[in-house]
């Protein structure tokens, strides 16, 4: 008996990409599940040992992927990735397979299932539900869409409602394609706050996606009072070398003194919310693009002793942050990212496993992301897009296969973390 060709797509969605939205609606899809609301942590949950240890795969997580990213980055502007829309996505997904999928999931997420199932809605919830008065807000949301009629294991949309805070739709992309389509674009829409506009264009063989959006606003202090600029200008040397005069912000004094790293300097400014942008400076003879490495990531999230106390000389020190205003922004393809850090069979023709979820033969193409972050004098604004769009493995049939290439031939750091040190966006800086 032939089997029906299939589509996968994982798509983490969390911001600015243009796009209009159709004027024809908002699409057509049904409801299979929906979680329930985020309720802030407790004080107990919030300092739990398994939280804390999420945290930190999240961190680990975090350098090796905004490394791997980086080091095929050719874009030549200024580069974010947001590692936190990666990890909710590829946990969803970690949820949904088996196998040795399963397997290299967890292993690029730098944990355990039964942790990530015990402990990924305590960090869904002390990123969504810490922050929300209008000022400031970050908001996380994942969701799965079927394609109608696609065979699949309910107690599995159940688990993603219940322990990943995901929704789950029915869509028809076979037959209905346009309305599918839309109905996915206007839940992006929807949960970044209108700035995320993006048809993904899923083709009529899809028979899944998993959706994951983050959108985060702030300002730098109480009533969003715009930060002052510098009096005088300083000679900022960007990647290219070409020095250019430029305006710094003054940010707010924070206790501590400037960390020392063997390759670099590093101290962080923090928005009225807690959000904190964490600078990385290059030493003499190196570059932001050399020291944009895991180790040096994973070092600058894991400093929490600014040396604030001088406890010989009694003297409390305090640090601002002078620095220019910056946008960043990433459209790629990360598959070769995610293959470096283990994650194989998701793109295999015949060995990838999402058999928890359906029958169907599933597997991936490629593994494309978007993200934006603007940092100005009122404050912060980002969001991004990570798609892995795939095929099904088709059984024996009539039809001979073939392969073809569709070429196309022509023509500072930083990390952006919540008050616990959750990555958010990553990146490199290079002009402004």
């Amino acid at each position: 008996m032939k089997k029906t060709s299939a589509v996968l797509s994982l798509v983490l969605a969390a911001s600015l990409c243009a796009a209009s939205l159709s004027a024809c609606g908002t699409g057509r899809s049904t409801q299979l599940a929906a979680p329930k609301a985020a309720e802030k942590l407790s004080y107990e949950e919030l300092t739990a040992d398994g939280l804390d240890e999420l945290r930190a795969s999240l961190g680990a997580f975090s350098a090796e992927f905004s490394a791997a990213a980086y080091s095929r980055y050719e874009g030549g502007e200024n580069f974010t990735v947001s590692p936190i829309t990666a990890y909710m996505a590829l946990s969803m997904a970690a949820a949904c397979a088996g196998g040795e999928t399963r397997e290299e999931l967890l292993s690029a997420l730098k944990t355990s299932y039964g942790a990530l199932e015990s402990n990924f809605g305590d960090l869904y919830r002390s990123v969504s539900a810490r922050v929300s008065d209008g000022m400031g807000q970050a908001k996380l949301s994942g969701s799965l869409w079927l394609n109608e009629g696609t065979q699949f294991n309910r107690a599995c949309v159940d688990l993603v409602a219940e322990k990943f805070y995901g929704y789950s739709y029915a869509a028809d992309f076979a037959h209905d394609n346009g309305n599918a389509n839309l109905a996915v674009q206007n839940f992006v829409k929807q949960h970044t706050n209108k700035l995320i506009n993006q048809n993904f264009q899923l083709p009529a063989d899809t028979v899944f996606a998993l959706v994951s959006t983050l959108w985060l606003k702030d300002t730098w202090n109480l009533f969003g009072k715009a930060l002052s600029f510098s009096p005088e200008p300083v000679e900022f040397v960007p990647l290219s070398g070409e020095t250019k005069t430029v305006k710094l912000l003054e940010g707010d004094h924070v206790r501590g003194r400037v960390y020392e790293g063997e390759t670099f300097t590093h101290f962080y400014t923090q928005t009225e919310h807690g959000f904190k942008l964490k600078f990385f400076l290059p030493k003499e003879g190196y570059t932001a693009a050399e020291i944009f490495t895991p180790e040096t990531i994973a070092e600058v999230n894991g400093v929490d002793d600014y040396n604030a106390d001088d406890d010989v000389n009694l003297i409390h020190y305090y640090t601002r942050c002078l620095f220019p205003e910056f946008s960043a922004s990433f459209n790629g393809n990360v598959r070769a990212a995610l293959e470096e850090m283990g994650v194989r069979s998701l793109f295999a023709e015949t060995g990838c496993d999402f058999t928890p979820l359906t029958p169907e033969n599933i597997w991936c193409r490629e593994a494309l992301h978007a993200a934006k972050l603007t940092v100005n004098k009122r404050g912060i604004e980002g969001a991004a897009v990570f798609v892995l769009p795939g095929a099904g493995a088709a059984g024996p049939d009539e039809y001979e296969t073939v392969y073809e290439d569709f070429v196309v031939s022509k023509a500072f750091g930083f990390l952006l973390t919540d008050s616990e040190d959750v990555p958010l966006f990553s990146g490199v800086v290079g002009n402004v």
